[in-house]
């Protein structure tokens, strides 16, 4: 996992590959927030350099400052479509109900995908998904963090 993330810029030439490593530092830098999450929010969530939103499976506020990289990140694969209410340009914000849901799962599996294939090309041991990235990386996500926060 700290070979995904330890680099600054890893030598990724595909587009999908990259995306899906902006994918997993944004969890990590947002204290190990579940892409579902990443995925939803929205543009009003972002407001005066925090993200302030309500997690999607437990209602439970989270707010999380967004730093310098983060942001960097964030612009990158911004929603340009002014008519969706999405902040990332993941999901299609003009579906509702079973096609949104279809569309989320649709972009999860690309994400687990891309992150799979990143993985082997970075010769990373072990399964690396979405859900492993915040459930076993979290001992790195914290020594990840206070790196950051020495480095900012």
């Amino acid at each position: 996992m700290q070979k995904l993330l330890v680099e600054r810029e890893p030598d990724i030439t595909s587009p999908g590959m990259a995306w899906a490593r902006a994918c997993l530092e944004l969890m990590f830098r947002f204290h190990g927030m579940p892409f579902v999450d990443l995925a939803h929010l929205r543009k009003s969530d972002l407001k005066d350099g925090y993200l302030t939103l309500r997690r999607r499976k437990t209602g439970m506020p989270l707010s999380a400052r967004v730093d310098g990289r983060a942001m960097q990140l964030l612009e990158r694969y911004r929603n340009r479509d002014d008519t969706s209410p999405y902040l990332l340009c993941f999901l299609d914000g003009n579906l509702e109900g079973m096609a949104a849901y279809r569309d989320y799962q649709r972009i999860l599996r690309l994400l687990n995908s891309r992150l799979r294939a990143l993985a082997l090309w970075k010769k990373v041991q072990g399964k690396v998904t979405s859900y492993s990235a915040r459930h076993k990386g979290f001992p790195f996500l914290l020594k990840f963090n206070s790196l950051q926060n020495i480095s900012a």
